[in-house]
């Protein structure tokens, strides 16, 4: 039993929050820091941007998962608030990708990443 405990206690311990610095010559060259979802957060992530007909609304999806993910890299404060999602949509379609790629990627989301929050969705 003492190993078990050992073991989740370690679990219980790790910083397995990935984080990745990135470049955005579209904004200026601006850095930032990108975070990747905790489990909980990449569930409810996919049950709020899927439509009843099970696809996802990335129109929707893509600010939020910039809000959700991405940080100041000096202090870990959010850039993005729930007020910024015209903004976010307003903003370059290859920057705003570049950025969700990385988000996505370092969220566990593979290459197919609509699929995947499809079916993240069904098993909430």
């Amino acid at each position: 039993m003492t190993k078990t405990i050992d073991i989740r206690n370690r679990i219980v311990k790790a910083d397995d929050i990935d984080s990745e610095i990135i470049e955005v010559p579209e904004w200026g060259n601006v850095k930032l820091k990108v975070i990747s979802l905790s489990t909980i957060a990449r569930t409810k992530l996919a049950q709020r941007f899927t439509k009843e007909d099970g696809t996802v609304d990335m129109e929707r999806l893509y600010p939020q998962l910039l809000i959700a993910t991405v940080v100041n890299p000096e202090n870990d404060e959010p850039i993005f608030t729930d007020e910024d999602i015209d903004l976010i949509n307003s903003k370059s379609a290859r920057a705003v990708e570049r950025v969700a790629d990385l988000s996505r990627r370092l969220s566990g989301f593979g290459e197919d990443a609509s699929q995947e929050l499809e079916n993240e969705a069904g098993k909430g």
